[in-house]
């Protein structure tokens, strides 16, 4: 781990405030930022988008986290999908979550391997009325290099084009603006 675990409580008070602003039978996805190298197998420093480390304190690449709070499959609910790992790539690549060092994180019971995270996806997302995307909607932010939202935003209005999709950076604004108990106990 790059840093002591927080109090996954934090993380779970965050993700029901979340889902309490969405509309009924909505789903809410959200991607880790991309790892760029600078070279042929050298990489930069990995920063996680900070709206799903808000949401669930994962601190690692190719990451997704899936909110359907009236999903019919209760395991889909709330599921996080990581980039699976093992013995060597924990020795060439460094530590990275298993699926129970997630949910000690997180608080979150249902973590599966993203290998075939858009078949699942697939599975629930038209049992869905809304989709819920976030983008970085900061009016100083002027995007220089690819964005994984967007991408992900792009690629799914093509696979999904009648379904109506919601702003996240909205609620978001909401709710980051103002500090939990939690949040500031970790401030101190």
């Amino acid at each position: 781990m790059k840093y002591p675990r927080l109090n996954k409580q934090l993380f779970i008070e965050n993700r029901k405030r979340f889902v309490a602003q969405m509309e009924p039978n909505s789903i809410a996805i959200f991607h880790s930022n991309y790892q760029y190298s600078w070279n042929g197998d050298a990489m930069y420093k990995f920063k996680q988008n900070s709206d799903i480390f808000w949401m669930c304190g994962i601190d690692q690449e190719d990451s997704v986290l899936v909110l359907f709070p009236d999903c019919p499959i209760p395991e889909y609910r709330e599921c996080l999908f990581l980039m699976e790992t093992n013995e060597h790539i924990a020795i060439w690549e460094g530590y990275k979550y298993t699926k129970e060092d997630a949910t000690a994180t997180s608080g979150i019971a249902s973590v599966m391997w993203n290998d075939g995270y858009m078949q699942k996806l697939r599975q629930i997302i038209n049992m869905a009325e809304n989709i819920y995307l976030p983008l970085n909607e900061n009016d100083r932010f002027s995007p220089k290099s690819p964005s994984k939202a967007l991408d992900f935003a792009r690629e799914i209005q093509q696979l999904y084009p009648l379904h109506p999709y919601k702003r996240a950076g909205t609620i978001f604004q909401r709710l980051r603006s103002v500090k939990t108990k939690f949040e500031l106990e970790v401030m101190r």
